[in-house]
């Protein structure tokens, strides 16, 4: 399990792009606006029937919102109830051409192949989009009848994004990839980074992890589990390289690491799987993955109770079971939250780490730490270099 004879390099942690924490809580509450206040699927189903076509919607991104990235042709709705602000509303956003698919289906007509991108839509276009739109949200709004929501601007999108943007506050916007028939689009959510109130679903009460507050959890990143032989781990001293025979990471054109990871408990078998991507983006995937400490069954595997009934000393038992396989897991670092930010964690939430990833990487047998470590590449490979030791459990 020694390296080869190559000079290890410490691994570019600089190539991450940093998340704040202000960045990671406005993306958490937006996708719990999509859970608690309207269903993407519930809402992409009701599309479908109206303009009678296969509508799919599928999340791209998270980023600031930036007006000036707006395109020029784009359709722009706001929605909010009808008490509030422009201010304190959605913003919906289509490009021209997803609009003209959209008005072309629900009236059966062929949609223009072509969109001319220096032109803002016609109010009539954006009128119609709106009206879609609005119709569409109340057939999956059933749960909030009391709460009505009304179109309060509909037109450009460059303008409302911009008068928007200067009535304050900051904004967070999602992209979304969006099919309809066999064409693909884009469209984006656009609310306030600071949500408000009517939009924030109720807490669960019946949540062990919710009660607990503001109280701080942190739960290893495993990156990568691989076997190792008992003698081989004994055998790690200061300086030494553990190279694990896999490693899901790999690196991007921009240095950055990316590829599946998993939150898991140091002593649990079962964890939440998540995917590290787009410039240390750690974005969760499924939850109750399986990370069992036992190794597969071996093709031949010599009976324990045979071992033993031979002549043999313990020392010799003990030199036959060093070659037993261990598990090993590789964690960089650990998720940090509140138990409050636990209990809400959905599939698709963006994830904030409690610290830079990777100080110190910890190689764990059985749920104990048996070393601690940097990460290095060797050969373009990422490996372990040793700085810390423990005893490795018998």
């Amino acid at each position: 399990m020694k390296a080869p004879p190559v000079a290890p390099e410490p691994f570019p942690w600089q190539s991450l792009a940093a998340l704040t924490r202000a960045e990671v809580d406005a993306q958490a509450r937006l996708r719990r606006l999509g859970r608690a206040f309207v269903d993407a699927d519930a809402l992409a189903a009701s599309l479908a029937d109206l303009v009678g076509q296969r509508v799919e919607l599928r999340f791209l991104r998270f980023r600031p919102a930036d007006p000036e990235r707006t395109s020029n042709d784009a359709v722009g709705v706001i929605f909010a109830r009808p008490e509030a602000r422009p201010a304190q509303g959605f913003f919906v956003e289509l490009d021209g051409a997803l609009a003209a698919s959209i008005l072309a289906k629900m009236i059966s007509q062929r949609a223009p192949r072509v969109t001319d991108f220096s032109r803002p839509p016609s109010p009539s276009v954006a009128g119609a989009i709106a009206a879609i739109l609005l119709a569409a949200l109340r057939r999956v709004r059933a749960r909030y009848e009391s709460e009505v929501l009304r179109v309060v601007a509909a037109g450009s999108a460059m303008t409302l994004a911009r008068e928007l943007a200067a009535a304050g506050p900051a904004r967070t916007k999602a992209s979304f990839a969006v099919r309809v028939g066999e064409d693909a689009f884009e469209a984006s959510l656009t609310v306030p980074s600071t949500m408000d109130p009517f939009f924030e679903p109720a807490e669960r009460d019946d949540c062990v992890l919710a009660r607990l507050g503001n109280a701080p959890l942190a739960v290893p990143l495993v990156v990568a589990t691989t076997l190792a032989s008992r003698s081989d781990l004994n055998a790690l001293a200061t300086g030494d390289v553990f190279i694990p025979g896999s490693f899901p990471l790999a690196t991007d054109r921009n240095g950055a690491l990316e590829g599946p990871v998993a939150i898991v408990v140091g002593t649990s078998e079962i964890g939440i799987g998540a995917d590290l991507a787009d410039g240390g983006r750690l974005m969760v995937r499924e939850f109750a993955e399986s990370h069992s400490w036992d190794p597969p069954p071996a093709r031949c595997k010599p009976r324990i109770e045979d071992v033993m009934s031979q002549d043999s000393s313990s020392t010799e038992i003990d030199g036959v079971l060093d070659d037993v396989p261990l598990v090993v897991r590789v964690e960089l670092g650990v998720v940090e939250m509140t138990a409050r930010q636990w209990a809400s964690l959905r599939a698709g939430d963006v994830v904030s780490l409690g610290r830079k990833i990777g100080t110190p990487v910890v190689l764990r047998v059985g749920g104990v730490e048996i070393a601690q470590g940097e990460l290095v590449q060797v050969d373009g490979d990422c490996a372990v270099r040793i700085r810390k030791t423990v005893s490795v459990p018998r």
